[in-house]
């Protein structure tokens, strides 16, 4: 997903330097939104590989990772709100459409049960007692449909 996020990014810069040339720096929100984009790519690339890398050495728990998938599952949202954002101010028309079709293409995925996702890091968050000790619980099943339905606390 983010390999898909870094081509978007490298799209949409490309296009808006073809745009505006050295007047890009003028463009404020289309370097912002470009700026955001790229912060989250980093930030949710980063979280998968330390919580994966942790994990193959033993060290990792399944909290940490679907923490750092619940952060990628909704940068992968704010990736696509960007893009959409930036993309009207770069091209028109046509052009525009061509340019839609391609983020929806880079950027498709399946959303995850973020919700139940963040449930059951909450149930599991109130076993441990604090944010440290729940990061170093080794046990536990990743979240399924069921822990939608659990009661928090």
């Amino acid at each position: 997903m983010t390999a898909n996020a870094k081509k978007l990014v490298l799209f949409l810069a490309g296009l808006a330097y073809k745009r505006f040339g050295d007047k890009l720096a003028d463009e404020q929100e289309v370097a912002a939104g470009l700026s955001d984009m790229i912060i989250d790519i980093f930030l949710a690339e980063s979280a998968l590989l330390r919580a994966t890398k942790a994990r193959e050495q033993g060290h990792g728990t399944a909290a940490a990772l679907n923490l750092a998938l619940i952060f990628t599952n909704d940068a992968a949202e704010r990736w696509g709100f960007q893009a959409r954002r930036v993309l009207p101010v770069i091209s028109e028309d046509d052009e525009l459409r061509i340019h839609l079709g391609i983020v929806r293409r880079l950027l498709r995925w399946q959303p995850l049960n973020g919700v139940g996702m963040r449930r059951w890091i909450a149930h599991r968050l109130c076993e441990a007692g604090s944010y440290p000790a729940l990061l170093s619980i080794k046990e536990g099943k990743p979240p399924s449909r069921a822990a939608e339905n659990e009661r928090v606390c």
